[in-house]
């Protein structure tokens, strides 16, 4: 297999993955109450990406940090109520 299928493969697995762990920890009755509880995991994790991740001496930093906070981004705003 190909690095860029293992990948691909390993990021769907993944982002699947944390959906339902996410959706399954996340419970509320009323809509608004879990969209807020959504909104603050989404506002939490990125703000930790962005002021606790560190690559001393690394190049690529920036780029790195913005990958992983699209990639937290799309799995976060696809998350419905379970």
């Amino acid at each position: 297999m190909s690095s860029q299928v293992d990948d691909t493969a390993w990021k769907l697995g993944m982002q699947l993955l944390l959906r339902q762990v996410i959706a399954d920890n996340y419970h509320s009755p009323d809509q608004a109450q879990f969209q807020r509880q959504i909104d603050g995991l989404l506002k939490s994790t990125l703000t930790s990406i962005e002021t606790g991740v560190q690559f001393p001496g690394a190049a690529e930093e920036q780029q790195v940090k913005q990958k992983a906070s699209d990639l937290v981004k799309s799995i976060v705003t696809s998350i419905k109520p379970a």
